[in-house]
C-alpha cells in the first residue's frame, strides 16, 4: 500500500508541470520540493543523528550560488548546472565533515556555526565585498 501510495504520488509530480498552465506553479511546486528536501535532510542530521548545527543552510546556499553562477556566467544548462553544484556541494561537505565530525556537543554547533560562515563569505566575498559595494552604487 505505502509503495502503491508513493508511486503515485511520484507519477503526480512527474505529470504536474503538463498541467499547471504557466511556469509560475511549476517554479513553486519546485521551490516546495526544494524546501522540504531541505528541511529532511535537517530532520536526518538532528533527529536521527542527534547533531545540531548551525552552518546547515550554508550547502544549500553553496549549491545555489554554484548553480546560479554556471548558469548565468558560463551558460549552461539546468541538468549540467545542477550536478556540477551537487558535486561541489558534496566535495566542501567532505572536506568540511572531515573538519566537524571530530566534535561533538557544543564544540560540533560552534564548528558548523563558523564553517557556515565561511560558506555564507567566501563564494561572494561577503556583505562588504568590493562587488558588493560597487553594486549598491549603481
Amino acid at each position: 500500500m505505502k509503495r502503491a501510495l508513493c508511486t503515485v504520488l511520484v507519477a503526480l509530480l512527474l505529470v504536474l508541470p503538463f498541467f499547471t498552465g504557466g511556469t509560475y506553479y511549476t517554479n513553486l511546486a519546485s521551490q516546495i520540493l526544494i524546501s522540504a528536501l531541505f528541511a529532511l535532510s535537517l530532520n536526518l542530521l538532528v533527529g536521527y543523528a542527534g547533531l545540531t548545527s548551525l552552518g546547515h543552510a550554508g550547502y544549500l546556499g553553496l549549491s545555489a550560488y554554484t548553480c546560479g553562477w554556471l548558469m548565468v556566467n558560463l551558460g549552461w544548462g539546468h541538468l549540467a548546472a545542477g550536478a556540477t553544484a551537487l558535486a561541489a556541494t558534496t566535495v566542501m561537505a567532505g572536506i568540511f565533515g572531515v573538519i566537524a565530525l571530530r566534535a561533538s556537543g557544543i564544540s560540533f554547533l560552534m564548528i558548523t556555526l563558523a564553517l557556515g560562515q565561511i560558506l555564507w563569505a567566501w563564494p561572494t566575498g561577503g556583505p562588504a565585498s568590493p562587488a558588493a559595494t560597487t553594486a549598491s552604487r549603481a
